[in-house]
């Protein structure tokens, strides 16, 4: 299913909104051959499909593309933007709801660059496929190993809600939490094997709390387990 489709121009203002049904497919909000695919969006509140993805290409660049998810079931994974051999860039993902069955992904390029994309967890989502949680949620990702493309930089997740769980996360620059006045543990990763936060990364992580809730003060001595 396309929202929009081009061999080699632009692919871009395009949608696609899913309330209900079976869509037995990959979803596309926009997607180009050789061109930019730029500000397409998917809208699913129901139903289920496929793989999701905002924007995506073959030879262009993928940017400023969009999913939003709040209920329905997605069979496999999902993405802001997806390219093979462009940068997929500015893209976002917001998950509020619903079932996702595989990785969760900012922006995706095999052999370009996927930078500055956003990943945001809100609500009650749940990442389970057959039984088993294995997503992994990724800022930026390629499927080539010995890629030379820039996976990390910009990258964020924010976390809105408490109680999700994931089984990693992966090539994130920036981490936001919302806190909230009675919950402690926000994301729990289920395999932490290979997660490397540490300060040695270049350019540095940073971790932050810039969304915080009515009366949710936090007491000299007490922690949070993000």
């Amino acid at each position: 299913v396309y929202g929009g489709y081009s061999k080699s121009g632009y692919a871009s203002n395009n949608s696609v909104v899913i309330s209900g049904g079976s869509v037995w497919s990959n979803v596309y909000g926009g997607h180009s051959e050789s061109g930019t695919a730029s500000n397409n969006s998917v809208l699913v509140s129901g139903g289920s499909a496929n793989a999701i993805y905002g924007g995506s290409g073959f030879f262009g660049n993928a940017s400023h593309n969009s999913v939003f998810i709040s209920g329905g079931n997605i069979n496999e994974s999902v993405s802001g933007g997806d390219t093979f051999s462009g940068n997929a860039n500015n893209n976002s993902v917001f998950i509020s709801g619903g079932n996702i069955g595989e990785n969760v992904i900012g922006g995706r390029s095999n052999s370009g660059n996927a930078i500055n994309n956003q990943v945001s967890l809100l609500g009650k989502p749940v990442f389970i496929k057959n039984g088993v949680n294995e997503t992994i949620i990724y800022g930026g990702f390629s499927f080539a190993p010995a890629t030379t493309g820039d996976l990390r930089t910009g990258n964020t997740l924010n976390v809105f809600s408490s109680g999700i769980e994931a089984k990693n996360i992966g090539n994130i620059q920036h981490y936001n939490f919302l806190l909230q006045a009675n919950s402690n543990l926000k994301l729990n990763l289920l395999d932490v094997a290979g997660t490397h936060l540490g300060g040695n990364l270049t350019p540095a992580p940073t971790l932050a709390m810039p969304y915080v809730v009515s009366g949710a003060v936090l007491p000299i001595n007490r922690s949070i387990t993000l």
